[in-house]
């Protein structure tokens, strides 16, 4: 009550235009303001998939003399390639260094801002709208994944995109359906964890979409099926790597196999020691989510963490008041969130997770 109070005074109509673009700006310096010296040097990943993009947009070949693949071969266990596409014109703009390579995950990083302040304002009010903005600038989860050119980073963005797209078709305007069925497609070329995550969401919200009346028969399967013909040659490449089958091209554009394949690696569980598997995945988790960290530097900060570990215990209240209030019966919002933070548990006890891995879960933390 006493912080509803210090919001509604400091949020009246006088203030809140200066307070919501004070925000902004400083959600975008920490994001970019020297994003070429800091971190410092180039992790591999991001060298890989500079030079991926540099290679691929002046001789129209990766560097192991693939044309225009829809996923890179890399190190041969393969990197995700919409990362390298994006990048292209920055590259072109201002050649190969830390900035263009960077500047993908850094622009990203300020559109999750926007899209998730005017997510909330949609689905609740401008009040909710700002707190949820103040939390996802501040947040050193959100400031870190910006600030380095790795591939997973942008595809909680184009998520985020895409749940925005659906809440507003589902809500305003139904015409956003279609650009969220496009957006989810995309996410498939962002990173590898999306093949579990995107069809066990479409799993569960499908049929909630469908019960939907406001939404026409005609602009679903219209959709659906701008969504299948998207995600076809990523279809392909998951097929042809799993049963090792040959490498395809569609004049230009090829499908590639490669020399070994990283998914089993990562989704781990169904490899032969099941229960073994899964307390270690669980353990890890655990630690990512509760203690916020996996180990690394460039991942989360001690004492800093990914949301802070302070707020931990903020997102167990709010979650058990969703669940034992059953409010993700009564708001598709809810269920939404509910259904993406889910997707993810499963991810996590699944796989081989760090926080690259399961970065996708924070946005349903912080909501």
């Amino acid at each position: 009550m006493i912080f509803n109070k210090f919001l509604n005074r400091i949020l009246d109509s006088k203030n809140y235009t200066y307070l919501l673009i004070l925000l902004f700006l400083i959600g975008i310096i920490v994001r970019i303001v020297g994003i070429n010296i800091f971190p410092s040097g180039l992790n591999q990943d991001e060298a890989s998939i500079g030079y991926e993009s540099f290679s691929v947009l002046n001789y129209g070949l990766d560097r192991n003399g693939i044309s225009f693949p829809i996923h890179l071969i890399s190190w041969g266990n393969g990197q995700n390639a919409l990362y390298a596409y994006l990048s292209m014109p920055f590259i072109y703009l201002f050649g190969l260094n830390v900035f263009s390579i960077r500047i993908v995950s850094a622009l990203f990083s300020i559109a999750s801002l926007f899209t998730f302040y005017f997510l909330f304002k949609l689905i609740f009010d401008k009040k909710k709208a700002f707190v949820a903005l103040a939390f996802l600038t501040i947040c050193p989860w959100s400031i870190m994944a910006g600030r380095w050119g790795l591939e997973s980073n942008i595809f909680p963005t184009i998520f985020l995109f895409a749940i925005f797209c659906l809440l507003k078709g589902t809500y305003s305007n139904p015409k956003y359906i279609v650009f969220s069925f496009i957006l989810f497609a995309l996410s498939l070329y962002s990173y590898g964890t999306s093949y579990l995550i995107v069809p066990l969401f479409f799993a569960f919200t499908i049929p909630y979409i469908f019960k939907n009346r406001h939404i026409s028969n005609h602009l679903k399967f219209y959709s659906i099926g701008i969504f299948a013909i998207l995600t076809i040659p990523i279809f392909l490449f998951v097929i042809i790597n799993h049963l090792n089958l040959d490498a395809i091209k569609f004049g230009a554009l090829t499908i590639p196999k490669l020399e070994s394949n990283r998914t089993t690696e990562i989704f781990n569980l169904f490899n032969g020691n099941f229960f073994p598997e899964l307390v270690k995945n669980a353990i890890r988790f655990i630690n990512i989510i509760v203690l916020q960290t996996d180990g690394t530097l460039y991942n989360s900060i001690p004492t800093f963490g990914t949301i802070y570990p302070v707020t931990f215990p903020f997102f167990a209240i709010g979650l058990y008041n969703v669940l034992k209030k059953r409010l993700y019966k009564k708001d598709f919002h809810h269920y939404i969130f509910c259904i993406w933070l889910l997707c993810n548990i499963i991810l996590g006890l699944t796989s081989n997770v760090n926080i690259n891995r399961l970065n996708s879960i924070f946005f349903p933390i912080l909501y």
